[in-house]
This record gives structure tokens, C-alpha cells and sequence, in this order.
């Protein structure tokens, strides 16, 4: 079988969150599906955007992002915005990182283009094209069949699968549900069920639906909750949802307890994934199109939420369907690059990243970013990794959004409502600082100051943050995150320094302990042991960093059939990747590089690594061609079996 020709612009995306993510295993990937169109539809074609990896990294300084970089040629691909002004949102649709091909989606004026630090935060993680690129580190969806595959293989076709018809951009006309000619609603208490006069069935309430189908487009679906109390006499409010990799069920389901308690329709794509533009804008345009046909929103009260990619494209959700969005609650990831912060007025913003997330550095920056714009928001740090946030914070951000319609005046008070919210966010701050998490709850308790300032004065809330602010430990963490801000610079410079050694060297070996000293990589796994959480999260983001990128790397290399500086390369990512589920892949292409160079014992050894870490696809091993050196070893034909043992039981 023939590896995967490198595509087009491949070496200009190197250090792009969307090569990152999308070619992690791209020898891998193509051995399992022998299609080279299979993971080349997630790579735009436009070589403009990114500069190539060995030009952009002169210095630390020019590793970061500018988007007079990435911006594509905006008079190649725009067309007049003034037809797509909705309301108080005089902004533009936007594609998700790239304009390639799009010039029927993207409308942009010369003015919405602006300077680097309005429109591209500023970090290492996400600098290009971030948008479309996302590593769950919980679920490990990288490629369709690579990494735990979610829901289903995912094939080449539907990825690429793109929806045209009555669902494309700059459809007016949205189907209202008229009331006078409905049948009675049959509801029970608690759960129950649905029928809707003149739609294709009847729908349960209180329950997570996995999948509605959407009628007049083909393919298109979106998982469901609707309150146990639902009927069709009032307008609800509704929040879309967008997963990175079309797992519609898991933020519905997420986010279920907040919308059975307020009253929310909650509905997630189950076709949005990160990748090209117009699947995204067609499902985003058939989620919208059959939830109006079928329920009755309050288009006065229509949120948005994603993780990742997600979050990115949520930001011009309302554009694509040309209702004003209230508020967007982004998960994971920031704005897309063409969407600067001004652009998000007048929705409310509210964000949500783990401290060990590669996007925590964005997400920060884009705090001060939204507050120079003089956007209402709230940025939400917990500590974890790069995930859908837990259901917790999922509901605190439902009731931040509910305090803020109340205040809007769209919503009336109910001063219960309001009680309950505010008693809850203290026992949150309280609870935070008992567990030592100063900066998290000097964050929550300034929250509940600017949602509630008159009963957090009475609650002392002013008192408690001047307590917290004068601790030694608050005191210096500006500085240490500065800190860390500069160690990650060096890291991006050292691991280019090592990938230049690595591709300049002759030797017949490199030495992986002095590669890896080079990276610092013990300093970062004793960071990421630290008791301090946001020192943890630094050593957990470089890591997951430094593997990727290494990864990345080894995919070209082992294309160009130079197998020794897989070797070497594959081995920084094991070194850095820990416990990382990318673990047996990593094991299996090192066995494959071996095999390649003549080393069959190491083949064979980091083959049995391989299956030790999970690793089971046997008709994989017994079809690559990477592998033809050592199939008829012994130590091979044991390893086929013990795969075939572990599947038995």
C-alpha cells in the first residue's frame, strides 16, 4: 500500500493547531483507511495562511501568532456584508480559520480586519487555524478509526459531507410553528411525551434524545432535551450546542439539569465537526431551520455553545442564521480568528477553560481582550484539561446568563430565582477558598459582585476579596504565570532547536536522553506534579505540546522514509505523552519506524508495548507494509494472538 503523498501546503501548517491536531498518526491513519482523501479534507489548501515552521520560529518572539500572517486574502474571497446585517450585530459571517474556497459563505469588510492582538490571541497553542483543530483528551478523537473511535467509524465521506439545498447561507425565511393549528400538546408530569400536530412524530420530554432527524436535509440530525414541563403555548429559550466531533449527545446531556431547571430547549449538532466550512454552516443552518419548524423559541433568548472547534464556530452561529445570538458560552477555545472581540457585541460572553488546557493561554488573553471591547463577559478557569467542562460549571453558566436577561430586562425578576443563584455562587466562592484555590475564588467572588452588588455587599464579598488579595500566595501569581509565560517561549525555541539537530543530523543514531534533557522534558513532568495547580496545568500543556508537535514531525519524516529521525522523533513524543491515549499509536509507529531500519527486535518490542497499552487492531498489523521485515517472526505471530485472545474476552 502507498503512503499518503504530502499534501499540498502541508509544511506551512506545521506548527498550526489544525496540523497539530488533524496529522498526529497521518501514516498511521491512511494504513488503516488506504484512502488518501480521508484526512486531507480537514487541510485547507491556502498556502498564504501560515508561514513555513522553519521561517516563523526565528526567535521565540515570532512563534507567536500575528494574524497579518494568517489573514487569507480577504479581496480574493469577499463579497458586500451590508446584505447580511442583522440587527445590532453589524458584523460578518466568518469562516471557521480559513477562507479557502468559501467565497459564498465569508462576507468581511476592509474595516473588520484588524490589528494582530484584536483579532489572535496570543499563544503558541492556537496560533493558526486553531478553530478547526481539537484534541479531546477524554475521548481521543483525533482521526476516524485512529484513536477511540466515537459513535461509529467515521469514513471519508462523512467527513466531507457538505449539505446544500434548502439549508445554505443567507436563507431568509425561517418555518414558524403557528399555534391555531396545532393539536393539544399530551403532556405528563415529570417525564412525558409530545405529540406534534404536523411534524413526523411525537418527542419525549425530561429525556435526552440522541437523534432528531431534520427533514428536508439529508443526513442532518441533532440530539434533544426538551423540558419535562414543555408545551407549545409559550416561546422557550433555546441553546445550540456544536462538538468538535459531531458527539451531539454530550453537551446535551451536559447541560440537561440547567435546561430542565430554567427552562432551556437544548439542541447539539449531530453533524458539526471541525473541518471544512460549509458542513459546519449547513448543519448549523438544518439544526436551526427544523428546531423552528418544530418547537417554539423565544428568538429573543437564543444561546449558543462549543468546545473547542465548537466554541469557535459558535461564535458566528448568528450570522448563518441570521438571528441575534443573547449569549455565547464558548468551552475549551476563544473566538474564531476572523472574529474580533468588538464583533461579539451585543451577545453576552461567557467562558470556560481547564488549566491544563492548550488554550488556557488564550482564553486569558482573551479576558483583557473582551474587556477593551467592552463585551459583558466572564471567563471561568477549573482545573482540568482540554474537555467539555463538568455539569456543574455547565449550570453556573446557564444561571449567569439568567441573571443577565434579568437585568437586560428581557426576562422578568423572580426574586427566588435571583436568591437561589446568589446563595449558590457564595457557597461556590466559600467552598474554593477553603480548598486553597485563592485565584479561583477571588475570580467567583468578583462574579457574584458584578451579578449581585447589592447583596454581595451585605454578604461581605468586598471584604473576602480584599482578605484573599493580600495573601502572600495571590500577591506573586501574576508574576509566576508571567514566569511561565516566558518558560513556555523557551520551550518553543528549544524544541526547535532539537527538530533542527534532529533533521540535520547523519549519525546512524540520536540520543534520546539528550534530546529530551534539550526539551526540559523531566523539568515539566516534576511541573506537572506539582501541588500548585496552575504549575501543574504549565507542565501537563507543554507536554501534550511537545508530543504533538513531535508526532506531527514523524508523519512528514516517515513519509520521506527517513526512519531513524522517526525513531527519535516518536520517542520524544512517548517521553513527553505519558499516560497519553495516544500511547499505543505512538508504540506502533515506533515499531513500524524500526521495522523500516532494519531493527527487528525493537520493531517486535514496541509492538508488544503497543497491545500492553491497548492496542488491537490486528488486521492493521497483518496488512501494513511497514511491518513485511518482521511478519514472519516468531515474536510476530505471538503478538497477532495475543490480539486475537484479548478480543475473545
Amino acid at each position: 500500500m502507498a503512503k499518503k503523498s504530502s499534501p499540498k501546503g502541508q509544511s506551512e501548517h506545521f506548527h498550526s493547531e489544525l496540523f497539530y491536531k488533524f496529522f498526529l498518526l497521518p501514516r498511521f491513519a491512511h494504513k488503516l483507511h488506504g484512502k488518501p482523501a480521508v484526512l486531507l479534507v480537514f487541510v485547507p489548501g491556502e498556502e498564504d495562511c501560515v508561514k513555513d515552521c522553519y521561517e516563523s520560529v526565528a526567535n521565540p518572539s515570532e512563534y507567536l501568532p500575528d494574524s497579518s500572517d494568517y489573514m487569507t486574502k480577504a479581496e480574493g474571497c469577499v463579497t458586500n456584508s451590508c446584505d447580511f446585517v442583522s440587527e445590532s450585530h453589524e458584523s460578518i459571517p466568518v469562516a471557521q480559520e480559513t477562507a479557502a474556497g468559501m467565497c459564498n459563505f465569508v462576507t468581511l469588510t476592509d474595516r473588520y480586519v484588524t490589528e494582530a492582538d484584536e483579532s489572535v490571541p496570543c499563544s503558541d497553542d492556537f496560533d493558526t487555524e486553531a478553530e478547526e483543530s481539537v484534541t479531546d483528551t477524554d475521548e481521543c478523537i483525533v482521526h476516524a478509526h485512529v484513536v477511540a473511535p466515537v459513535g461509529g467509524d467515521l469514513d471519508a465521506k462523512t467527513i466531507a459531507l457538505g449539505v446544500g439545498g434548502d439549508y445554505n447561507v443567507g436563507m431568509m425565511g425561517t418555518k414558524r410553528i403557528v399555534v391555531g393549528v396545532m393539536a393539544a400538546c399530551a403532556l405528563c408530569l415529570g417525564f412525558g411525551t409530545l405529540d406534534l400536530a404536523g411534524s413526523e412524530g411525537s418527542f419525549e420530554t425530561g429525556v435526552v434524545i440522541p437523534s432528531v432527524q431534520c427533514q428536508g436535509a439529508e443526513g442532518q440530525s441533532f440530539s434533544l432535551y426538551l423540558p419535562a414541563n414543555y408545551s407549545r403555548e409559550k416561546a422557550w429559550p433555546v441553546l445550540y450546542a456544536f462538538d468538535p466531533a459531531a458527539r451531539g449527545r454530550i453537551p446535551v446531556e451536559l447541560f440537561s439539569r440547567a435546561a430542565e431547571r430554567y427552562g432551556y430547549i437544548v439542541a447539539c449538532s449531530n453533524n458539526s465537526r471541525n473541518g471544512p466550512q460549509e458542513p459546519v454552516m449547513a448543519a448549523m443552518n438544518a439544526i436551526w431551520h427544523e428546531t423552528n419548524r418544530l418547537f417554539t423559541i423565544d428568538k429573543r433568548r437564543v444561546y449558543v455553545t462549543g468546545f473547542s472547534g465548537g466554541a469557535r464556530v459558535s461564535t458566528f452561529f448568528y450570522n448563518v442564521v441570521r438571528n441575534n445570538v443573547a449569549g455565547i458560552i464558548a468551552c475549551g477555545a476563544g473566538l474564531s480568528q476572523l472574529v474580533t472581540p468588538e464583533r461579539v457585541k451585543p451577545s453576552l460572553y461567557y467562558g470556560i477553560v481547564g488549566t491544563a488546557d492548550f488554550n488556557y493561554r488564550e482564553m486569558n488573553h482573551l479576558d483583557t481582550l473582551l474587556d477593551k471591547a467592552g463585551v459583558l463577559h466572564f471567563i471561568k478557569v477549573f482545573e482540568g484539561p482540554h474537555v467539555w467542562p463538568p455539569e456543574d460549571l455547565c449550570l453556573q453558566a446557564i444561571q449567569w446568563m439568567e441573571v443577565q436577561a434579568v437585568k437586560q430586562k428581557i426576562e422578568p425578576a423572580d426574586d427566588g430565582m435571583l436568591r437561589d443563584i446568589f446563595t449558590e455562587d457564595l457557597q461556590r466562592a466559600k467552598g474554593l477558598e477553603n480548598e486553597g484555590k485563592i485565584v479561583m475564588a477571588v475570580s467567583a467572588y468578583r462574579g457574584i459582585q458584578e451579578l449581585f452588588p447589592g447583596p454581595s455587599k451585605e454578604a461581605g464579598v468586598e471584604g473576602a476579596i480584599a482578605r484573599l488579595e493580600k495573601t502572600k500566595y495571590y500577591r506573586k501569581f501574576h508574576k509566576l504565570e508571567e514566569g511561565r509565560n516566558e518558560r513556555e517561549l523557551v520551550i518553543v525555541r528549544s524544541f526547535y532547536q532539537v527538530l533542527s539537530v534532529i533533521h540535520y543530523s547523519e549519525s546512524a543514531t540520536l540520543d534520546l536522553k539528550r534530546l529530551s534533557f534539550g526539551l526540559k522534558i523531566e523539568g515539566l513532568k516534576k511541573s506537572a506534579r506539582d501541588n500548585d495547580i496552575y504549575e501543574q496545568g504549565f507542565g501537563k500543556r507543554q507536554l501534550h505540546n511537545l508530543a504533538v508537535q513531535a508526532r506531527a514531525e514523524a508523519g512528514k519524516l516517515h513519509q520521506k522514509g527517513e526512519y531513524l529521525k522517526v525513531v527519535a522523533l516518536y520517542g520524544i513524543a512517548l517521553e513527553a505523552g505519558g499516560d497519553s491515549p495516544y500511547r499505543p499509536y505512538d508504540y506502533y509507529n515506533l515499531a513500524c519506524a524500526h521495522s523500516r531500519a532494519g531493527h527487528k527486535k525493537k520493531a517486535l518490542k514496541n509492538l508488544e508495548f503497543a497491545v500492553e497499552a491497548g492496542f488491537n487492531q490486528r488486521e492493521t498489523l497483518e496488512a501494513d507494509p511497514d511491518l513485511d521485515a518482521v511478519r514472519g517472526e516468531p515474536g510476530f505471530v505471538k503478538i497477532t494472538a495475543k490480539i486475537k485472545q484479548d478480543r475473545a474476552h
